[in-house]
């Protein structure tokens, strides 16, 4: 199942990036991809380059994280428009699977659902990253379809802790795009 939230602002990106420290609450790292080769050099970042504060908040915030440059006439604008989420998430009993293998040490098995997991992903954004496009600030508003985007992936196996204190296993990835 796919979840997409709505647009968020550079400030509601930044507190949902680090409320909690959610993205990277058990040390998961998060890595950017991208459908576009030449927008990853653009930008100075490498396929599967891991995620850190500075640049994934200079991207928030409309800064090319090689250079520093605006990225769009708002850059720097705490009311601009930073991104969204896109949420793939595994059925329970994927889940469970995942939670039974890692309570038993099986390693290898877990590496082999998290590529799995992985893999998914991936396609699915892929797939997604088709049908991305953006406008223009122009009088028209003029809207460029097929465009090239960079997201940041982050994988968690677990939801958020309920306010019982319950955690629930939940393997899903988050994508912000």
């Amino acid at each position: 199942m796919t979840k997409t939230t709505g647009m968020q602002t550079v400030k509601q990106a930044k507190t949902y990036y680090t409320k909690e420290n959610y993205h990277q609450k058990n040390s998961e790292k998060g890595y950017f991809y991208s459908n576009s080769n030449q927008l990853m050099e653009f930008l100075g970042l490498d396929y599967k380059q891991e995620v850190t504060n500075e640049t994934h908040f200079d991207l928030i915030e409309g800064f090319n994280p090689k250079n520093k440059e605006a990225l769009a006439n708002n850059s720097g604008t705490q009311n601009r428009r930073a991104g969204f989420d896109i949420t793939t998430n595994s059925p329970k009993s994927f889940s469970l699977l995942c939670e039974f293998a890692r309570a038993n040490n099986q390693d290898d098995f877990l590496n082999f659902l998290g590529s799995i997991q992985r893999e998914a992903n991936l396609r699915m954004m892929n797939e997604a990253s088709k049908y991305a496009l953006t406008r223009l600030s122009d009088e028209k508003r003029t809207r460029i379809n097929n465009i090239d985007v960079v997201w940041a992936s982050f994988e968690h196996d677990t939801a958020r802790v309920t306010k019982e204190g319950f955690i629930d296993p939940h393997e899903h990835t988050h994508n912000f795009m």
